[in-house]
């Protein structure tokens, strides 16, 4: 860079790197027990979610005429 110096910016990178921790910190994964009750949550909001989805899809045809 023409008549510029960039070293102090350059130092400060280096340094902020040096902070950043070289190994994420361990985290737990989900209990056991956790883990089941998310997934049947979430799959038995689905199954209400699609069940939903077809009662409302399959009216009959007057029902989308007076909308």
């Amino acid at each position: 860079i023409r008549g510029t110096n960039a070293g102090w910016t350059l130092g400060y990178m280096l340094n902020m790197t040096n902070m950043i921790p070289a190994e994420q910190p361990f985290t737990a994964p989900l209990s056991h027990s956790t883990y089941v009750f998310l997934m049947f949550f979430f799959s038995l909001l689905l199954a209400i979610e699609i069940t939903a989805a077809l009662f409302i899809l399959n009216k009959p045809a007057h029902f989308w005429e007076e909308m």
